[in-house]
């Protein structure tokens, strides 16, 4: 009897450290992730400053808060309902480096002394936090209810006040933009005109061929009365050639 007994509590044991140990994987893996996410943003901030974009920045943002999101919840989890029952409590201190330590940390700590522990261990915040809290809990004690429904009050209305004017402003912007009219840069009548004249040469001046008369034809044209009577309106060139066919043609 007492034999099973034992055995019940050996198996018990170790499927509790089983648990335990598949809780701290599933935290390390979220921590590392998490820890990847910000070494990444930190190369961009660091290397791509100079290009980086307001979306890459959001992105990151993005994919840390759904990190850390992701890690409440499992800290939230049942799984890890066992490590709530367990206490980090420093046995030892070592002044000296510890490399498993430094490496586990990626050098962030390396030794686990008294310097160190205060800082990683506490529960409590430090002593100047504390003086000013409880400072700060004295003075709000020693008001009265109504002065402290008077500065409640006081500081709704301000409030407030701030919230009509940023909507007020806000609505104010907002009809400007809708009623401003933007000058126009381009004609839509010219636009249609140039695009036809490109197309389909509509406007544009017909430039006819230069064709070269033929000798019996500025032979005839030079018998006409017209260019006979004003032969100045000729081309010097153009009266030569006449002159040649009014000689050379036979007579009647």
């Amino acid at each position: 009897m007492a034999s099973n007994t034992a055995h019940d509590t050996s198996t018990t044991q170790k499927a509790e450290e089983m648990r335990l140990n598949r809780s701290l994987e599933n935290m390390i893996q979220k921590v590392n992730d998490i820890k990847a996410a910000i070494n990444q943003f930190l190369y961009k901030i660091d290397h791509e400053h100079e290009t980086l974009a307001w979306p890459s920045v959001l992105d990151s943002f993005a994919l840390l808060s759904s990190q850390i999101n992701s890690f409440h919840k499992l800290l939230g989890s049942d799984g890890m309902a066992a490590l709530k029952t367990y206490v980090f409590v420093p046995i030892q201190l070592n002044p000296d480096k510890d490399l498993l330590l430094d490496k586990l940390t990626s050098g962030r700590v390396a030794a686990f002394n008294h310097e160190i522990v205060p800082d990683y261990l506490r529960t409590k915040p430090e002593m100047k936090v504390e003086q000013k809290i409880k400072t700060c809990t004295d003075k709000a004690a020693t008001l009265s209810n109504d002065a402290a429904t008077k500065q409640i009050n006081s500081l709704n209305k301000i409030c407030n006040s701030l919230i009509s004017q940023i909507q007020n402003k806000r609505d104010e912007w907002r009809n400007e933009e809708s009623h401003r009219r933007i000058p126009e840069s381009s004609s839509p009548a010219d636009t249609l005109n140039l695009v036809s004249a490109v197309g389909t040469g509509k406007g544009l001046i017909e430039q006819r061929p230069l064709s070269i008369p033929s000798i019996s034809a500025m032979g005839t044209q030079a018998m006409r009365p017209e260019l006979t009577q004003h032969p100045s309106m000729i081309h010097p060139r153009g009266r030569l050639l006449v002159m040649y066919c009014l000689h050379s043609q036979p007579h009647l």
